[in-house]
């Protein structure tokens, strides 16, 4: 579904969380364990403090919903449409009933989520410019995009769609994002805003 604009991800390192504001499912999510922290023996990517500052904004966005668990981690990922692993950093929040509406309204759609996902990138300063290129969207989420400077960022929706040939069939209410950011010194390229 995402074809192009999907992410792979290489290695990821668990940052730490900060001190805890409350005992909350997304606090807990976002403290490695101490078990975790000693496996992990790869070398920590080095992030750029301000790739780190994009993420910690992000983070923190999500971690204001009580309902969301947060994953805040380093990691080396192939960022989509490209074929190298790069040094970046990796926010992945969850919402067990982050699609749950009333039952007269309809579902989220995959524009509201993407104008979410718009807002929260933005969210860590002004000047992000979106690129279409890297643009997805599908029944089981979507995909977008954008580059402020030197920082690119890229982010997964996910969700489940449901099943068209199936009308019996109760989606579930999870809702994901994973937004991946990292160093893109070479800019935005005119291919990357056009449609």
């Amino acid at each position: 579904m995402l074809g192009a604009a999907g992410m792979a991800l290489v290695a990821c390192t668990a940052k730490d969380a900060g001190p805890p504001a409350a005992d909350s499912a997304a606090t807990r999510a976002t403290a490695p364990a101490p078990a975790a922290a000693a496996a992990t023996s790869a070398p920590r990517p080095h992030v750029s403090p301000e790739v780190e500052a994009v993420c910690a904004a992000v983070a923190g966005w999500w971690r204001r919903d009580r309902s969301a668990t947060v994953l805040l981690a380093d990691s080396l990922a192939t960022p989509p449409s490209g074929d190298t692993a790069v040094a970046g950093c990796l926010v992945v929040a969850r919402q067990e009933h982050g699609m749950k509406r009333d039952a007269d309204a309809p579902r989220d759609t995959v524009a509201e989520r993407l104008g979410a996902a718009v807002t929260l990138v933005r969210s860590s300063g002004k000047g992000w410019i979106e690129l279409i290129r890297y643009m997805a969207d599908g029944p089981d989420g979507g995909s977008s995009a954008f580059q402020r400077g030197v920082v690119r960022c890229a982010m997964e929706l996910r969700w489940d769609g449901g099943d068209d040939s199936d009308p019996s069939y109760v989606p579930e209410e999870w809702y994901e994002e994973h937004t991946l950011c990292w160093a893109a010194p070479e800019g935005i390229a005119v291919s990357d805003t056009l449609r």
